[in-house]
């Protein structure tokens, strides 16, 4: 398996869900093959949930904390990513290995929030030509 800061895995949405479903393996859900793959979507389903909401709250024009709140919990997913930075002779892993680790999910994190603020903008347009 790629480790997250292996250059194989530098924009690969794919091999960091791979990976985070390997670190669920890792630690208690090894017996259960389709909850170690499902695991992984946990953190993006939080991260859906809080994006709708502020969909929803942007369009009433209200305010609502529940989708910072459950977009920072899905955010969190990033953590196991970099948590699992490791060198096999002792040595501290180089910070540019944590960089790398963190960017992908980042990334994707930060690009469905601008897709969201897109849509957001668009469907409010055809809301007020109603």
């Amino acid at each position: 398996m790629c480790r997250p800061g292996s250059h194989d895995s530098k924009l690969s949405p794919w091999r960091t869900y791979a990976h985070l479903a390997e670190v669920a393996g890792q630690h208690g859900l090894s017996a259960a093959p389709a909850r170690r793959w499902a695991w992984p979507a946990t953190s993006d389903a939080f991260i859906l949930a809080g994006e709708v909401r502020m969909l929803r709250a942007g369009l009433r024009r209200e305010s609502d904390g529940w989708p910072i709140a459950l977009t920072a919990a899905g955010s969190l997913g990033v953590a196991p990513n970099v948590a699992d930075i490791s060198r096999t002779d002792g040595v501290p892993a180089p910070a540019l290995d944590y960089v790398v680790a963190a960017v992908s999910p980042a990334a994707a994190l930060l690009a469905f929030g601008v897709v969201m603020r897109q849509i957001r903008r668009h469907v409010a347009v055809l809301i007020d030509l109603v």
